[in-house]
This record gives C-alpha cells, structure tokens and sequence, in this order.
C-alpha cells in the first residue's frame, strides 16, 4: 500500500469533497432534524446549543445520538470560558 490510506466517505462529505457516489447501504444518513435538547444542561450551556445546533444538523453532524456528546461540549465551552473570564455567558 503506498501514500495515505483511503478516507472515509463520511470524512470526504466532511472535508467538501465532492463525489457523486450514494452512501453505502449500511450507512446511516442524517436525520435532519434537530433533536431534543437533554435534560439538565445548564442555562448558558442551553444558549450554546440553541445557537449551535441548527448550523450542526445542516452539516448533518448532530443527530439523536449525538444529542449527549453535543451537550456535554457545550457545557464544557461554559467551563472553558468560566476558567477564563471568571464568570459564565449567562452572567455578563
């Protein structure tokens, strides 16, 4: 096998490769539709999300399973940006 291994058809679509070629059959397409928000988050983590996850489902990146992963980022930008102004989005 010489060069880089082959990518990935998800990471083409990713990268904007563009390639006429269905999806394979045992692969799952995107819902499209925005799923619910988790149960949980808090209010500035809520904000992210609800900023963010239209754009996410456009680019078929966030799906019901993804739901949790998406929540959990979100909480950890909070996190990220409470450690560096001292404060939280929802307090300025």
């Amino acid at each position: 096998m010489s060069g880089p291994p082959k990518q990935s058809r998800k990471l083409k679509l990713l990268h904007g490769v563009p390639d006429d070629k269905p999806l394979p059959l045992g692969e799952v397409a995107p819902a499209g539709t925005e799923p619910k928000m988790p149960l949980g988050m808090s209010t500035a983590a809520r904000r992210i999300w609800r900023r963010d996850a239209p754009a996410l489902v456009r680019a078929g990146m966030l799906t019901e399973l993804d739901a949790v992963a998406v929540a959990s980022c979100c909480e950890a930008v909070v996190h990220r940006l409470s450690s560096m102004f001292g404060m939280s989005p929802a307090m300025r």
